[in-house]
């Protein structure tokens, strides 16, 4: 068996120990999609932590309909914010709390779901409103002026498992093009 190839090996058993799919991941990337029920659509990317926090990256892009479209989290805008106490509410706000963004989703977003999909709750607990909010949470009368409710949508994120493999192929494929190098002629090297 040729060195990279027992390198390789070692790197990706080392990478996979410890990283079971039933253990939580300490950052999980969110890809999120769904139609609003003015048949607009809304696509995007957010992170989540263990500890019930956002992070990096944030980018929720909602397309022109009742409302005009809008990119969350806005510049200027409180932050956004997921509810501790189900971890399952994702809430992006618009400057001055003039409108803001609320996705329910059926599970915890702090833990890898089974089947890697987790459905947001449509209907009146996911809707984007513009106008001001008052500060009460999964509540649509709080939106004191237009809203448009979430009719479809689900967030999809990778297997934590998966990473270290990715990671462990990456790894792989550098040291056999690093290989590949080193054999390579001294007229053909580029």
């Amino acid at each position: 068996m040729p060195t990279f190839m027992r390198a390789a090996l070692v790197i990706l058993g080392l990478l996979s120990v410890g990283t079971p799919a039933a253990q939580a991941a300490p950052t999980l990337y969110w890809s999120v999609s769904g139609t609003f029920d003015d048949g607009t659509n809304f696509s995007g990317i957010f992170a989540t932590n263990v500890y019930g926090f956002l992070q990096p990256p944030l980018a929720i892009t909602t397309e022109d309909g009742i409302i005009l479209g809008a990119v969350y989290p806005q510049p200027g805008a409180p932050s956004a914010s997921i509810d501790n106490a189900t971890k399952s509410i994702v809430v992006f706000n618009r400057p001055g709390y003039n409108g803001f963004f609320e996705l329910d989703f059926l599970y915890d977003l702090t833990v890898y779901p089974a089947s890697g999909v987790n459905p947001i709750v449509i209907g009146a607990l996911s809707y984007e409103c513009n106008g001001y909010q008052f500060a009460i949470p999964n509540d649509p009368a709080s939106c004191t002026r237009i809203e448009r409710y979430v009719v479809s949508g689900l967030a999809t994120v990778a297997e934590p498992a998966a990473l270290p493999l990715i990671a462990g192929a990456l790894i792989g494929l550098a040291l056999f093009s690093r290989r590949q190098r080193a054999l390579a002629p001294a007229g053909r090297r580029a």
